[in-house]
């Protein structure tokens, strides 16, 4: 396998004579502010001795000196309000036989404070036949000693309990605090000292529907909607709701879309009975979005009965769950553009989604019925029944004229999602731990192969996609970084290089374990690589 060779900033020196002791490179005195972190590399050269040791003492408290590599060790410290101040930590490298040591100063300043800042989930879920909930809120804030705190709309009966940085929340719903979902309340943290002060929205989710003292069943609530949905705005939603004794009340329908939804994200409507026990609603995207555009939609269903004639007691309530489904605007694909999967992605309503080879590549033609004509290369085919479409003549949409990439031809040489941070690993000039990364693609292939419309995707989403015409020779290496301009990056042995930087978006690579996919222009699945926790040492996988 081809392997990207890395080489850190911190190089080792050249020393002629033999026998020679480890030389500590010059780490010089440090200043950071409470709420940062200070992070920087020792590094170490012996020309006797390829592996070194390192170790340091006076370190501070919570600072942590890890070996990364042969030569190299990274200290990490994040200092807070009661650290303020000068410390000196002496750092040692040793080849075993002899040692060489440094005694630094590290500064640290008062810095500006930015506030408290809550910590963990906020929130929170009472399960059925769960009683109560009790919980802690947390702030962080470096500079304060206590918090001062309130709370705002809370559910009647619960019991908020301030203490010194956190506090603690009870609650046991009645009966008929339990018909209804979703509570929210806000909390506001202050720090007396320094009057800045922080706010957070609280949400508990009922997830049954009544109490142990309630006869009957909860309604069944089962959705029907499809798992990918392309239309114009407004995606329905459709359900199938019953109930054993009574009618229903209401079915009501929360959404959210994009990735990883807050609470405070989703909208709440009602849905509507199309007869019988079906219910639908309407999801609207958002206005930013283009024809062709894709979007997760996180959504969930609950339905209430009636199961209570003397009032609402004992009316029961079923909810899904979240649920999701990807919602793609039509239109947007013009003529001879890769992927469709369905005719209503292509540009006009009377445009089609074809194919030359039964489905494997599939493009957008383009109406040509009623002497419209097609652009020059394009043929105007009869497809039968007075179906008239647009197609190329060279029988495929591929810029470039070669054989699209299939399963078995790529190959993910090596994959690096935790660029060392002092080291420049696309030679740009600048280090960076987000556009350092990178995917290193080989092609195994006997011919050059099409990868123009190719995506490159992690766990969370899709990264990259290989512009139009972009092909790959036998045994050529593609890179792809997380960012930069890949004009400015130093030569890569011969191999393409790409920046995955487009508005705003980057590889995005978990250092603690991803899954990195290549597909085709029809999402099918080219090449793949997983990882784990190996991920976060500072070198690339292969």
């Amino acid at each position: 396998m081809r392997h990207l060779l890395l080489v850190s900033l911190a190089t080792s020196m050249l020393v002629a004579c033999g026998g020679q002791p480890p030389e500590l490179l010059a780490i010089g005195d440090k200043e950071v502010a409470v709420g940062e972190t200070l992070e920087f590399i020792v590094a170490a050269s012996d020309p006797d001795t390829p592996t070194l040791q390192f170790r340091a003492e006076r370190m501070p408290e919570r600072a942590t000196l890890k070996q990364f590599a042969p030569t190299q060790a990274r200290f990490s410290w994040s200092p807070d309000a009661a650290d303020v101040g000068d410390h000196q930590v002496d750092f040692f490298v040793s080849d075993g036989n002899a040692e060489d040591s440094e005694r630094i100063v590290i500064t640290v300043r008062g810095g500006s404070n930015a506030g408290p800042e809550f910590v963990g989930s906020s929130t929170w879920v009472i399960e059925e036949g769960q009683k109560s909930i009790e919980k802690i809120i947390e702030v962080r804030d470096d500079a304060a000693t206590r918090i001062e705190w309130s709370i705002a709309g809370e559910p009647e009966g619960s019991v908020f309990t301030p203490l010194v940085k956190r506090a603690v929340f009870f609650w046991e719903p009645t009966p008929a605090q339990r018909q209804q979902p979703q509570y929210s309340f806000t909390v506001t943290a202050t720090n007396p000292d320094t009057g800045l002060s922080a706010e957070r929205v609280y949400t508990v989710i009922i997830r049954d529907g009544g109490s142990a003292t309630c006869t009957g069943n909860k309604p069944s609530v089962q959705s029907t909607t499809p798992d990918t949905l392309t239309g114009p705005n407004d995606f329905p939603v459709t359900a199938t709701v019953s109930d054993m004794e009574s009618s229903i009340q209401e079915v009501i329908l929360r959404y959210a879309t994009g990735d990883d939804p807050q609470p405070t994200d989703f909208t709440e409507v009602k849905m509507g009975n199309e007869g019988g026990t079906t219910w639908s609603a309407k999801v609207h995207l958002p206005m930013d979005l283009m024809a062709g555009d894709f979007i997760t939609v996180t959504y969930e269903i609950c339905a209430r009965d009636d199961d209570d004639p003397a009032g609402e007691t004992c009316d029961l309530q079923a909810c899904t769950g979240h649920l999701t489904f990807t919602a793609r605007l039509a239109g947007g694909a013009g003529l001879c553009e890769t992927g469709c999967k369905l005719d209503e992605e292509c540009g006009g309503p009377t445009d089609l989604c074809l194919t030359f080879d039964g489905g494997i590549n599939t493009f957008c033609g383009q109406d040509c019925s009623g002497g419209a004509g097609c652009p020059n290369g394009y043929t105007c085919f009869d497809l039968g029944s007075g179906v008239m479409q647009c197609g190329p003549d060279s029988m495929t949409c591929n810029d470039s004229g070669a054989p699209s990439a299939i399963p078995g031809e790529l190959v993910i040489n090596e994959v690096l999602a935790d660029p060392p941070p002092d080291a420049d690993v696309n030679g740009n000039g600048t280090a960076s731990v987000t556009e350092d990364e990178f995917i290193e693609i080989v092609s195994v292939a006997t011919v050059t192969v099409d990868i123009g419309g190719f995506t490159i995707s992690d766990a969370v989403s899709e990264r990259f996609t290989f512009p139009a015409g972009t092909t790959i020779a036998p045994g050529e290496a593609v890179l792809v970084f997380g960012g930069g301009d890949p004009a400015t990056f130093k030569a890569m042995g011969g191999a393409q290089v790409f920046s995955a930087r487009g508005g705003g978006s980057a590889l995005g690579l978990s250092n603690g374990g991803d899954e990195v996919q290549i597909r085709d222009r029809n999402f099918n699945l080219i090449a793949s690589m997983s990882y784990g926790p190996e991920g976060a040492n500072d070198q690339s996988l292969t």
